[in-house]
């Protein structure tokens, strides 16, 4: 079923009337499209023993690091998770941008630690790994002890995995770089309906609403500090991929439509944000509604529907 242009991006039209006459099969295809990455991903990648795994917010870098790890450890590769997310500074040490406490930068994160962390891990075989508590903004270190075999594999997942940074200690013949990301939006009439940064957005909309009690304007006033730090610390590293996973689905707007558009029709028209959530809305409105019950458990979308 071909529902992308030459550009990549999905035609609505047709993604539409795939979702209204054929339904199981739009969502069967999307997800074995994913699959498919995942499989030719850690085939490539089954020699080295660091795999590298960066993307922006709201990608879905968890869930392909997930489905990664089980990949391996099916084909009989031991593997160990790495987030560096467990690296964050205590809040009160993150650094000030522009009068505020900013984590979306790499100096949010304990570099020397992580570097050291991961040169053990890949020369010793085993180390000590620290667990951030994000309810109270702390890291607590030397949490948990995490062992890999002589033929085991290092899964390292987070926003700034591809910086040179965070892998300069580490020998360049391990390495294995991954880049997620939605590669691609969404056109209408020939015309762009949803690029793929605001494909990103939608899924982080509905995601922090229900997870951390966000409402629209909350998610909007952060999503400038967002881009602006995957702008200089995440997208200029995106060309040293190795290997790259699209995780855009077809059938995702229409998933992720009723609830977005909730939470976008409450946004006040007093708002500075209240222009750009009616864009969304308008563009939300074009997509055909699609039922939870079609979705697979396993699905990346989870990760932000719930």
């Amino acid at each position: 079923m071909q529902l992308r242009n030459q550009r990549g991006f999905f035609i609505t039209e047709k993604v539409n009337n795939a979702v209204r006459t054929e339904l199981e099969l739009t969502v069967r295809e999307a997800e074995a499209f994913y699959r498919a990455q995942i499989s030719r991903l850690v085939s490539k990648a089954r020699h080295k023993r660091v795999i590298l795994i960066s993307g922006p917010s709201s990608s879905g870098k968890t869930t392909t690091a997930q489905r990664i790890l089980h990949t391996f450890q099916r084909r009989g590769i031991p593997a160990v998770p790495v987030s560096l997310d467990d690296f964050y500074k205590n809040r009160e040490d993150l650094p000030v941008i522009d009068g505020r406490p900013n984590a979306e930068v790499i100096q949010a994160l304990e570099l020397d630690l992580i570097t050291q962390t991961l040169l053990k891990l890949d020369t010793d075989g085993c180390a000590m790994l620290p667990e951030f508590d994000f309810i109270h903004g702390m890291r607590l270190d030397n949490v948990k002890k995490v062992s890999v075999p002589d033929n085991g594999v290092i899964l390292v997942e987070g926003l700034h995995a591809l910086n040179d940074l965070i892998y300069s200690r580490l020998p360049a013949q391990d390495l294995f770089r991954v880049y997620v990301s939605p590669h691609s939006g969404f056109t209408d009439n020939g015309s762009v309906l949803l690029t793929k940064r605001q494909v990103r957005f939608i899924r982080r909309l509905v995601r922090d609403f229900r997870t951390r009690g966000c409402d629209g304007g909350q998610t909007f006033a952060r999503w400038a500090d967002v881009c602006r730090g995957e702008d200089v610390f995440i997208r200029p590293f995106r060309k040293y991929a190795d290997f790259r996973v699209n995780t855009t689905y077809s059938y995702e707007c229409g998933l992720l439509r009723n609830q977005a558009l909730s939470i976008l029709s409450d946004i006040p028209p007093d708002s500075i944000y209240y222009a750009q959530a009616m864009q969304l809305c308008r563009s939300l409105q074009t997509f055909y509604p699609v039922p939870d019950t079609f979705v697979p458990e396993d699905s990346l979308l989870h990760e932000f529907y719930g």
